[in-house]
């Protein structure tokens, strides 16, 4: 079973997934340059300090953009089968 006869949901959490990741090694990175500024104006780091409790990082962040992929699939692939 290919890639291109997935339903539209599994392709959407597998794109959560795939973000999911994205934002782990960008928060690593980006992460790295906001550490010293408490006030930064950037908002990258002021959602990173958003995203910085562990748990939330760990868990409910995946899952949630995952969620979201299959949710996003799921809706998609009712409007393109119409």
């Amino acid at each position: 079973m290919g890639w291109k006869n997935w339903p539209y949901w599994l392709k959407g959490g597998i794109f959560g997934i795939v973000l999911a990741v994205f934002f782990f090694v960008f928060q690593g990175i980006a992460g790295l340059n906001c550490m010293g500024s408490i006030d930064s104006p950037n908002i990258i780091c002021k959602i990173l300090k958003l995203w910085n409790y562990e748990f939330f990082r760990l868990l409910v962040q995946p899952v949630t953009l995952i969620i979201a992929g299959v949710i996003i699939g799921w809706i998609y692939g009712k409007i393109k089968n119409r």
